[in-house]
């Protein structure tokens, strides 16, 4: 048997995902049988289509290709010792890097901040507060802003540990 063609690793895919050959044909607005000889391999795929099929496939464009780039372009060189140094093109940079930590730690810190300002917020503004109502406008502002503080401290915390654990 050759190499892997397009359309056998859609196909992979396709069963993968527990994806019908019927759901797929749908979203990509193409007859099941044409799919089908796609997958098959009995037509070519037209290059205009390609994306919409990595696309329903949870698969990025180079990888439905079957294109390889090393490890080392993306993450750096490749440590002592591991057999593998290739990577599929299309893993995202935000799970291979340290993106993923500065990330986690700003958004801790936005969402401590947005908290803060909604709490001084609240208290500082003249809020008109209707006595037909169950809680008043200034008590739902408290409690989003508790809310966001104790969720920018837990996620601003956790990415701290991350960082600092090795």
């Amino acid at each position: 048997m050759g190499q892997e063609t397009i359309g056998d690793r859609i196909k992979k895919q396709r069963e993968k995902l527990n994806i019908s050959l019927e759901s797929l044909a749908a979203k990509l607005n193409i007859d099941e049988d044409v799919l089908r000889s796609y997958e098959n391999n009995e037509k070519e795929i037209p290059a205009s289509l390609l994306p919409s099929i990595a696309e329903s496939l949870f698969m990025s464009y180079p990888e439905l290709l079957g294109q390889e780039v090393k490890t080392e372009a993306l993450v750096g060189p490749e440590k002592e010792g591991s057999n593998d140094n290739k990577l599929k093109f299309g893993a995202s940079l935000y799970s291979t890097s340290r993106f993923r930590k500065k990330s986690a730690l700003t958004s801790g810190i936005v969402t401590l901040i947005m908290g803060i300002i909604i709490l001084i917020v609240s208290f500082n503004a003249e809020i008109y507060a209707d006595p037909s109502l169950i809680f008043s406008p200034r008590t739902i502002l408290i409690v989003i802003s508790l809310i966001l503080i104790v969720l920018g401290l837990g996620i601003t915390f956790f990415a701290l540990y991350r960082k600092f654990k090795k």
